[in-house]
C-alpha cells in the first residue's frame, strides 16, 4: 500500500480507450492508479515504485504480456505482486499460457466494471493478508529465536552454576585436606615442646620450630592463592600497578624464599642493575611464589632452581628454571585449569590452583607466560609483563 492507505495499481495496456476506462472507474473507488503502454515502460514503473497490483494486457508490441509476466516473476522484489492478465483471447491455451507465466487471474474482454473491480479487491486483499501472515510469521521466528537464546542462556548458566558449585565443594575438600596437614605438624610440634622441651638439645629444638614455620607458610600460601582465586572469580581482583625496581624486589622475595627453605638455595640473577616498571607489586609477589614454590615442591633437593629478571623487548621479562619431575606433554594445555594437577605429581600434596592464580594474575598485567617443559627434565617458566 501507498504511505496514504491507497492501493497502488499499475494498468498496462496498448490501447488508450482501455487505459481510460479503467483509470477512470478504480479512481472513482479510492484506488490510486498508474499506466503504461507497453512491457518496457512497465517494467521500468514497476522499479521506480512496486505497486499493489498489476492490470496486464496480453497482445502488445515488442514485449507481450507473458513476457512482462515472466520478468517479474523472476525478480525477488517483484515476484509476489498480484497480476491479473486482461485479454480479448478467449480460447483455453491461452488462458492457461497466462497462468502457467504466473499470473493470479484472468479476465477477459470486453470486461464488465464489477468483475474487475471484484477480482482486484479479492486479490488485494489476499495479498494484504498474506503480507499480514508473512509478518506474523516474522515476528514468530523472531520470538522463537529470542526464547531458544535465552533457553541457551538459561541452560548456560545452569551449568556454570553446577560448575562452579562442584567446583566448590572440591575446593573445600581440598582444602580442608590441605590445612589439615600443616595443622597437625603445627600441633604435634607445639605438643612436643610444650611435654619434652626441657629434653630437646638445640638441633631437635630447632628442627620443631623450622616444621612449625614451613607449615604456618603453607597455610599462609593456601589462604592467600584461595582468596585471590574468589576474588578473581568474582571480578573483584585488586590491580593497582605502581613504580617498582624489580631487581630489588625479585633479591628480597629470593631472600625471604631462602630464609623459609634453608636446604634449598634459589639462584638469582638479572641484567642490567636496576629495571623499574610498573607493575602490581603484590599480584607480581603471587605470580613468582607461586611459580618458584611449584619449582621447590617438584624438584630434588640438590638440582639448582634459577630465576633470571631481565628487559626485553622494553618490557621486563622473569624466568623461573629447575630441573624436576617435568610436566607431561598432554597436561600442558590444563595447567591453568584451577584444581588441574599434572598425572606425575604423585603424593606430592597440592591444591593445583597455584598456576590459575599466578595466570589471573598476569593477565590483569595483560602480560603473557609460557611454558616448556620436558618430563623428567625439568621446566622453564617465562613471564613477560608489560613495562
Amino acid at each position: 500500500m501507498t504511505t496514504n492507505g491507497r492501493a497502488d495499481i499499475l494498468i498496462v495496456d496498448d490501447q488508450p480507450k482501455t487505459l481510460r476506462l479503467l483509470t477512470t472507474m478504480l479512481e472513482k473507488q479510492g484506488f490510486r492508479v498508474r499506466t503504461a503502454i507497453d512491457g518496457d515502460v512497465a517494467l521500468e514503473a514497476v522499479a521506480n515504485q512496486l505497486p499493489d497490483l498489476i492490470l496486464l494486457d496480453i497482445m502488445m508490441p515488442n514485449m507481450n504480456g507473458y513476457e512482462v509476466c515472466q520478468k517479474l516473476r523472476a525478480a525477488e522484489a517483484t515476484q509476489n505482486i498480484p497480476i491479473i492478465f486482461l485479454s480479448a483471447i478467449t480460447n483455453t491455451e491461452d488462458i492457461v499460457k497466462a497462468f502457467t507465466a504466473g499470473g493470479n487471474d484472468y479476465v477477459s474482454k470486453p470486461f464488465q466494471a464489477q468483475e474487475v473491480l471484484a477480482r482486484v479487491e479479492t486479490h488485494l486483499e489476499l495479498r494484504k493478508m498474506e503480507q499480514e501472515l508473512k509478518h506474523k510469521n516474522m515476528l514468530l521466528e523472531q520470538e522463537l529465536m529470542e526464547r531458544r537464546a535465552a533457553e541457551i542462556a538459561l541452560r548456560e548458566a545452569l551449568m556454570r552454576e553446577k560448575e562452579l558449585s562442584r567446583l566448590k565443594s572440591q575446593f573445600l575438600t581440598m582444602v580442608s585436606h590441605e590445612f589439615r596437614t600443616p595443622l597437625t605438624v603445627i600441633q604435634s610440634s607445639a605438643e612436643l615442646f610444650a611435654t619434652y622441651h626441657h629434653r630437646l638439645n638445640e638441633d631437635e629444638r630447632a628442627h620443631q620450630l623450622e616444621n612449625i614455620r614451613q607449615s604456618i607458610k603453607t597455610i599462609t600460601t593456601l589462604l592467600d592463592n584461595s582468596l585471590l582465586l574468589n576474588y578473581a572469580e568474582s571480578n573483584i581482583l585488586p590491580y593497582h600497578p605502581v613504580a617498582v625496581d624489580v631487581v630489588r624486589f625479585c633479591k628480597k622475595l629470593v631472600e625471604e624464599i631462602n630464609n623459609l627453605n634453608p636446604k634449598r638455595t634459589i639462584h638469582f640473577s638479572h641484567e642490567p642493575a636496576r629495571i623499574h616498571v610498573e607493575i602490581d607489586p603484590q599480584l607480581t609477589r603471587y605470580i613468582l611464589l607461586n611459580v618458584l614454590n611449584n619449582a621447590i615442591k617438584y624438584s630434588p633437593v640438590t638440582c639448582p632452581i634459577m630465576l633470571e629478571v631481565h628487559r626485553y623487548n622494553g618490557n621486563v621479562q622473569f624466568r623461573v628454571e629447575d630441573q624436576g619431575i617435568g610436566i607431561p606433554a598432554n597436561d600442558l594445555v590444563h595447567l591453568f585449569e584451577p584444581f588441574f594437577r599434572a598425572k606425575n605429581v604423585g603424593e606430592t600434596a597440592g591444591l593445583g590452583i597455584g598456576l590459575s592464580v599466578a595466570k589471573l594474575a598476569i593477565d590483569l598485567h595483560q602480560g603473557t607466560i609460557q611454558i616448556d617443559s620436558q618430563e623428567n627434565r625439568g621446566t622453564t617458566i617465562t613471564i613477560t609483563l608489560p613495562a
